[in-house]
C-alpha cells in the first residue's frame, strides 16, 4: 500500500490551544496527527494501539486522550470507535479534484458511525474549487454504497427497521445538507451531568427530527444546548437541592419546557430545591 502523508503545520507549536495541552498531552495529540489518521481527517482510532505505541498507562492515556479532544475540539465516537478532526482540511489541503476523489477512498475502511454528517457538512476549510467535487462524489458514494457494517449493526439495523414508523429519507443530500437524530443524539451526551440518551429510539427520532423540521439551523440547537449545559438545575448539581434532578433529550425536546429554556427560566443556580420536574 502506497505511503498516506500527512502534514504538521510548524505553528503547531505557537497555537494557543495546543499551548495549554501538558507535554504529555501534546505528545498524544501529535501521535494522533500522525500514526493513524487517514487521507481525510475522519478514522477509525484504537485507544488500545495508542496506548501501546506510546507505551503510556490506561488511565493516563484516558485522562490525556479526553483532555486532548476537549481541548482541540477533536470529535469521538466511542462505540464506533471513529475520531474526526474538523480542522484537518486546513492543513492537508486537496490539491485537485482527483485528489478529493482519491481522498474520500478511505472512507471504505470506516464503520458506521454519526460523524460521517459532520465530515459530510463541514467543508469551511476546503477550497471552493473542491468543494462541489467533494459532495458529488459523498453523494455518488452512499447512492451505491454505505460503510462497511459489522454483523450486529445490520442486525440491529433491520430491527429498527421493522419497528420504527415512516421517517424523512436518509439520503446523502440529507447527510450533506442538514443535522441528523445521531448528530443531536451525540452532542446531547456530551453536555456533563444530564440524562444520558443511551439509545436512539424510534420515540426519540421522531421527536429530534420533528424539531429538525422547525429548527434546522445547527446554531440554533448549539444555543439550546448552550443554556441546558449553563444550567446547574437541569444538570443535576444545583446547590442545596433535595434529590438531583437531570434533563433528559425527551424533555427537553418538548416545546414547553423547550420554551421555558430559551426564555432563560432555568438559569437562576438557585433553583428552587423543592421544585421537581417530571422526566
Amino acid at each position: 500500500m502506497a505511503a498516506r502523508f500527512r502534514k504538521i503545520d510548524p505553528r503547531i507549536w505557537t497555537d494557543e490551544k495546543f499551548r495549554q495541552l501538558t507535554g504529555e498531552e501534546q505528545r498524544i495529540a501529535l501521535y494522533i496527527l500522525t500514526a493513524q489518521a487517514n487521507r481525510i481527517g475522519l478514522f477509525s482510532f484504537s485507544p488500545g494501539k495508542a496506548r501501546e505505541d506510546l507505551g503510556t498507562l490506561p488511565p493516563t492515556f484516558r485522562k490525556g486522550f479526553a483532555k486532548v479532544c476537549q481541548t482541540l475540539n477533536w470529535e469521538w465516537d466511542p462505540e464506533a470507535r471513529v475520531l474526526y478532526l474538523p480542522t484537518w482540511w486546513k492543513y492537508n489541503q486537496p490539491e485537485n479534484a482527483n485528489n478529493v476523489i482519491g481522498n474520500l477512498k478511505d472512507l471504505d475502511d470506516l464503520p458506521v458511525t454519526s460523524l460521517l454528517a459532520r465530515f459530510s457538512s463541514h467543508t469551511t476549510y476546503l477550497s471552493e474549487d473542491l468543494i462541489d467535487t467533494f459532495t458529488q462524489t459523498l453523494a455518488k458514494r452512499y447512492s451505491q454504497r454505505s460503510p462497511k457494517r459489522s454483523p450486529s449493526q445490520e442486525q440491529e439495523q433491520e430491527q429498527e427497521q421493522e419497528q420504527e414508523p415512516p421517517l424523512p429519507p436518509k439520503g446523502v443530500e440529507a447527510v450533506v445538507n442538514g443535522l441528523q437524530p445521531e448528530e443531536i443524539h451525540r452532542k446531547w451526551n456530551a453536555i456533563p451531568g444530564v440524562k444520558q440518551c443511551k439509545t436512539l429510539g424510534p420515540t426519540i427520532r421522531k421527536q429530534i427530527h420533528t424539531r429538525l423540521s422547525e429548527h434546522p439551523d445547527p446554531a440554533w440547537w448549539a444555543g439550546l444546548f448552550q443554556q441546558v449545559q449553563a444550567s446547574p438545575f437541569l444538570c443535576g448539581r444545583a446547590p442545596g437541592a433535595r434529590g438531583t434532578f437531570q434533563a433528559s433529550l425527551d424533555w427537553v425536546l418538548k416545546p414547553t419546557n423547550r420554551d421555558k429554556i430559551l426564555a432563560g427560566n432555568y438559569e437562576n443556580a438557585r433553583q428552587s430545591s423543592t421544585e421537581r420536574l417530571p422526566l
